[in-house]
């Protein structure tokens, strides 16, 4: 399956993978590796695939029918683990992901939304700042990664722009 989506608030996870937070060298590297698999690997137009076009995206790649649909055609063994626990209610999908299925299921039902990965946060909650602009700086952080996709401007431009938006939002709370 191709990547298929840009805007950044849907790639909240990459900085943890790279062991980094934001606007840390580990998130350069985990947006450079975005901007890069988009570009070398994405649809046609994926820097103008928007809001609606990953929701769809993401819901149709996480749905059972999505599931089913792997499964019989690629093997059950190729099913993205830890993300649905109804996918643990397989027989297929358990007998072949039984070396892991337990722990990754326990993981999933044992989640904590308040304190989601290893590293220390500076807000509660998986990703979310609660002031009035936090969904309008998303859109505008999410243009300027779609403006690296493009090729208009570079990863190290884009989130520095993206950077001194936060501050100006970050002003008002000071």
């Amino acid at each position: 399956m191709t990547a298929r989506c840009t805007p950044l608030r849907s790639t909240a996870s990459p900085p943890s993978s790279y062991g980094g937070t934001w606007f840390s060298p580990e998130f350069t590297a985990a947006t450079r590796f975005y901007v890069d698999l988009l570009r070398n690997s994405g649809q046609s137009g994926a820097p103008q695939s928007g809001f609606t076009e990953c929701l769809n995206t993401f819901s149709w790649a996480t749905s059972k029918e999505y599931e089913k649909l792997v499964g019989e055609k690629l093997g059950w063994s190729r099913l993205p683990s830890g993300k649905r626990t109804s996918t643990y209610a397989i027989p297929e999908y358990r007998s072949s992901a039984a070396a892991f299925a337990d722990i990754t299921l326990g993981s999933i039902e044992n989640a904590n939304p308040q304190n989601p990965g290893v590293q220390p946060r500076p807000a509660l909650d998986v990703q979310f700042v609660g002031i009035p602009e936090f969904a309008d700086l998303g859109t505008k952080v999410s243009q300027e990664v779609s403006a690296a996709i493009a090729g208009r401007t570079t990863v190290e431009k884009a989130l520095a722009n993206g950077q001194a938006q936060a501050e100006t939002v970050a002003k008002k709370y000071k």
